[in-house]
Parts: structure tokens; C-alpha cells; sequence
């Protein structure tokens, strides 16, 4: 049963997973334009993507669908260890895209969100989807102490623990703090009140139990070496002035997947909302080339 969102037009739905997990998601855009499913951060939610969601240079060429990751947001929390399995995260995906009835998405991951591709990429084969895009991400939690600053490390300890709850809130407004560069933490376009406040709730009201089991779950990396030798397209974007993830050690992880663009940009680890157009022109310059390239080798 869906319901409309009116803020930003779209249909709200709360999508049934195979283990019975509820997920929230909506979507806005043409259903017969290519789809493109958005993969929020960790302790977050799927509103993070807003600002693309009423953007109509995205609106009018893409569909675009976005979900709250199992544990997060409006989507169910369960705290057993068995739904924090790989598998149920990728159910989660094949869910959503059964729901929406879209064939071979785009899947865009953000921080976390990157976390939860390689675990559809260990499910789900290279051809299942028609590229992915990765946005300052965690490509798969075995990495977290090659790519995490130090800052990044003393916040998720403090957000984790459960004995000072003071302690607690400085990790999240620290965390939340650092999803821009300095420079813009002020700047009401780049990081505007009503985003702050949304990801201060949403980091602050997430189970304990659910953000120590997001972290501290197993995972292998073993769908985003296939995909990568696969060659599935792949952009990266990340910022050059992250306080959370480096740049450069990201890169590192990810330099064997083949036929990848790279793309830094002047921002931290939100440039979609730093530096809009310019993440328009790469991102969707991208996605267009792709799609192209497709059509032709189709059409050998």
C-alpha cells in the first residue's frame, strides 16, 4: 500500500524484506526512466538524499527510489544477530526492486550505504544491476581502519558505547559536525538546519544495539572483487577535505576494479550538498555515458 509524501511528491511504501523486516522507502520521477536506489550513511536515514530527490535534473531523467537501511530510520530495528547477516541485507535490495518492479538499477551508496552494495554485490551477480556509484563510501567494514580518520574513530567510539551518555551526544554532534568541510558547516545552502536536525535525530534515536550491530557485523568483500574484475561501471566520488573517510586511502581499496572513474571534488564527505552541480554534471554525466555505451554494445 503506498501513500503520497507530499513534501516532495513522491510515493512513500513499506516494503515486506524475506525475513518479515519492514523497510520504509519512497521514490519520485518517471517509473520508465532508469532507476537509481540510494544508499544512505551510517546511523541516518534516506532523507540525507533530499535535495536530489526535488531536484528536477534528477527528478525528470531518472526515477529515483531511496530506502532506510534495515536498523535505521523509519525501517524496522531488529536486534538479533541473524537478521544482521549479509543475506538480509540483500534481501533487502531484491525487495525494494521487486517492489518498484525496476529492471537492472543504478545503485548509489553513500558512506555506509557502500557497506551495503557489497553485500548486494556478494548476493546478487555483477549483471544484476547496471552500475554502481560510490559517494565518499565504505566500500566493506574490513576497511574501516584503512580508510577512517582518527577523528572519525573517537566519534563512532563515543556513539557506540553505552555507559556515558554525554559522551554520547558529543560523538553525534561531532559526527554530524563533520559531514561537511569546516567551511561550510555554517552555510545554510550546503548544510542546511532542517538536514543537521534530521541526521541529529536520526543518529540519536537509533538503537544502541542496532548501530554496534551495523559496524560489528560480518561481511566479505568478496561480490566487490568479482564486480570488480567484472569491470560493472563504477564511479567514485570523494572529497578532498572528508573528515571522515580519507580520500586517497578509499581509492586505495578500490584501485583494482576495472574500468572505474575516480573524481575528487572540493568538499567533505557530502558533496552532493556542498558542491550540487558539480556533483550533477559528474554523476549524471556518468550515468548518461553508461547507458550509451550500453545501448551500443546492444546494438554489435
Amino acid at each position: 500500500m503506498s501513500t503520497p509524501y507530499s513534501a516532495f511528491d513522491a510515493t512513500a511504501k513499506i516494503v515486506t524484506s524475506a525475513d518479515g523486516t519492514h523497510i520504509y522507502t519512497d521514490a519520485v520521477g518517471d517509473p520508465s526512466m532508469p532507476a537509481i536506489l540510494c544508499l544512505h550513511g551510517f546511523s541516518l536515514s534516506s532523507v540525507v538524499y533530499d535535495n536530489l530527490f526535488i531536484d528536477p535534473t534528477w527528478k525528470d531523467n531518472f526515477y529515483l527510489i531511496r530506502y532506510d537501511i534495515r536498523g535505521h530510520g523509519r525501517s524496522d530495528k531488529p536486534e538479533d544477530d541473524a537478521a544482521w547477516q549479509t543475506e538480509r541485507f540483500a534481501e533487502d535490495f531484491l525487495a525494494v526492486v521487486a517492489e518498484y518492479q525496476v529492471h537492472q538499477p543504478f545503485v548509489m551508496g553513500w558512506s555506509y550505504g557502500g557497506a551495503v552494495i557489497a553485500d548486494i554485490l556478494t548476493v546478487c551477480s555483477s549483471t544484476f544491476i547496471s552500475g554502481v556509484i560510490y559517494i565518499a563510501p565504505l566500500p566493506y567494514l574490513e576497511v574501516v581502519p584503512q580508510i577512517a580518520s582518527s577523528y572519525a574513530v573517537e566519534m563512532l567510539s563515543n556513539m557506540s558505547q553505552t555507559e556515558d551518555v554525554n559522551a554520547f551526544q558529543i560523538g553525534v554532534q561531532g559526527f554530524v559536525r563533520a559531514f561537511v568541510s569546516p567551511d561550510n558547516f555554517l552555510n545554510p545552502i550546503a548544510f542546511p538546519k532542517r538536514l543537521q536536525h534530521a541526521c541529529l535525530g536520526d543518529a540519536m534515536s537509533q538503537p544502541r544495539v542496532c548501530a554496534s550491530k551495523s559496524l560489528g557485523r560480518t561481511q566479505s568483500n568478496t561480490g566487490v572483487l568479482r564486480a570488480g574484475k567484472d569491470e560493472l561501471p563504477m564511479l567514485l566520488i570523494t572529497g578532498k577535505y572528508d573528515m571522515l573517510l580519507a580520500s586517497q586511502p578509499i581509492q586505495n581499496v578500490l584501485v583494482q576494479w576495472r574500468g572505474s572513474r575516480v573524481v575528487e571534488m572540493e568538499t567533505g564527505h557530502m558533496p552532493w550538498w556542498e558542491a550540487p552541480k558539480e556533483f550533477n554534471d559528474v554523476a549524471i554525466g556518468w550515468i548518461k555515458e553508461v547507458l550509451s555505451n550500453g545501448s551500443k554494445r546492444e546494438e554489435m
